[in-house]
């Protein structure tokens, strides 16, 4: 079996993500913070197993060797993004546990956009020295194909 086909269902997950956090968004037990970031963390780990199989899969020639260094930069933002989105659901779930009255909304709707945009704007940050890698050639049945990023980046 192609290993392009064992993919198809992370991607059905994805798109199942993103459906399921629309329509929950609708319900009152679903609009929680809990869910939220559940929803986002959930998306960030399907997108770094997806990206982390382009990039390790896929043949890129030095034409087209960007998108190896975007592959790696969306691989990183999600697993980064997945890895701050479960600490921040062990911070809320640690603050809901926490108090007498076990009340789920402790955070307000700007609290929890805020910290989705960290889930998403500081893996981006950090990924920036990415772009300044260069790559590791090599031969494949007469023609150069890039091996991967170079283990040294490029000193700016």
């Amino acid at each position: 079996m192609a290993w392009y086909i064992e993919q198809i269902p992370d991607f059905v997950l994805t798109i199942g993500y993103a459906y399921l956090r629309i329509k929950a968004s609708r319900d009152v037990y679903f609009s929680t913070p809990f869910f939220l970031f559940f929803f986002t963390t959930g998306i960030c780990g399907i997108v770094s197993v997806i990206f982390h199989i382009t990039a390790a899969r896929i043949i890129y020639y030095p034409e087209t060797a960007y998108l190896l260094t975007l592959s790696w930069i969306i691989n990183h933002i999600g697993a980064l993004g997945s890895t701050i989105g479960k600490a921040i659901i062990v911070m809320h779930r640690h603050l809901v546990l926490s108090s007498a009255d076990r009340i789920e909304d402790r955070w307000t709707r700007t609290t929890c956009g805020c910290l989705v945009l960290l889930q998403f704007a500081f893996p981006l940050l950090t990924s920036t020295p990415l772009l300044f890698f260069e790559f590791s050639y090599r031969m494949l049945d007469g023609q150069i194909v890039v091996e991967n990023l170079s283990e040294h980046g490029q000193l700016v």
